[in-house]
């Protein structure tokens, strides 16, 4: 088989049939998988930023102080633009202003803010909220723990919510969102309250792992199959005998009663930096009918790839995603 592209095609599986490379691709050393690649995790970027203090009088100056993981390019605003993955900056803001950071890369973008307030009376009259963080801030999975944290001075009471009610005056708690939730601390004293707010992004479209379904590449895709014996009418979801970051391989144990018997063998690759797509490989050691589904769980997108029965066919598709 030849492609017009930098590609070559071999597949082999448990000895039995080839197993598909790319040339040039960065899994291959000479014709090889390379033992030192890492396959990227492709996420959004996590983004935590502060300022300190939250409130101040008129003329006065706060430090916002920010780190950003996992991101190709970083911008502050208002009307700072273009910044460090990591840094700090003072301010003199001439009224509140929110002042919001974004992280981006090629999965997406994740942005934070915080507020700082200009008060017509000095620090101290009202209670001030010097730190409120959520590490980490951006989660792939419900019920993920994330640690809120946070200080205040010149106050009697904290609470936050939803659902945290009464805290501390300085300190910390687990939360575990089940969705992107917004938190909301409130410090309060006889001269007034403060109240400062940040968001915990929850991801909703994500890859799970069962007897019968594997995740690949960080778990961005999620592959599935679903098989029929023509003779018998006998159907099977398969049984994942192994699986890692970048293939997996299926027994058919409704169908052959063997749970150690490989019938199908599934990859996808990252060929970006060939095509700008991801690629899927498949093979089959089995005549009974197929559909194999990867799902790509940030994009929602479903590719499926049938076999009629009574074929034993090995085949790719280098457009997938």
């Amino acid at each position: 088989m030849k492609l017009k592209s930098k590609l070559s095609v071999a597949l082999a599986f448990s000895g039995v049939a080839a197993m598909a490379y790319a040339v040039g691709s960065p899994h291959l050393t000479s014709g090889r998988l390379n033992p030192s690649y890492a396959p990227p995790v492709f996420q959004p970027p996590t983004v935590t930023l502060s300022a300190f203090p939250l409130q101040i009088a008129p003329g006065g100056s706060s430090t916002l102080t920010w780190k950003v993981d996992n991101a190709t390019s970083v911008t502050l605003e208002p009307g700072f633009g273009s910044e460090p993955i990591e840094g700090s900056l003072v301010v003199y803001p001439t009224a509140t202003t929110e002042y919001r950071i974004t992280g981006a890369n090629s999965a997406g973008s994740t942005s934070n803010s915080v507020t700082v307030s200009v008060t017509s009376a000095y620090p101290g009259s009202k209670p001030v909220i010097s730190l409120f963080t959520a590490t980490p801030n951006v989660v792939n999975s419900p019920a993920t723990p994330v640690t809120l944290s946070w200080s205040t001075t010149n106050a009697n009471a904290v609470s936050i919510e939803p659902g945290l009610g009464s805290q501390p005056l300085t300190g910390s708690v687990l939360v575990f969102p089940a969705a992107t939730t917004t938190y909301k601390l409130t410090a309060a004293s006889s001269s007034g309250s403060t109240e400062s707010s940040l968001v915990v992004s929850v991801g909703n479209s994500l890859c799970v792992t069962s007897s019968s379904q594997f995740c690949t590449q960080g778990g961005r895709f999620q592959v599935s199959l679903t098989a029929r014996d023509q003779r018998t009418d006998k159907t099977d979801t398969g049984f994942v005998m192994f699986s890692s970051n970048i293939f997996g391989y299926y027994a058919l144990p409704n169908l052959t009663g063997n749970t150690s018997d490989p019938a199908v063998f599934i990859k996808v690759l990252d060929g970006r930096p060939v095509n700008g797509k991801w690629w899927v490989f498949w093979s089959s050691l089995t005549d009974v009918e197929l559909s194999i589904s990867v799902r790509d769980t940030t994009t929602g997108i479903v590719r499926t790839y049938n076999k009629p029965s009574g074929a034993t066919p090995s085949t790719f598709d280098t457009s997938a995603f």
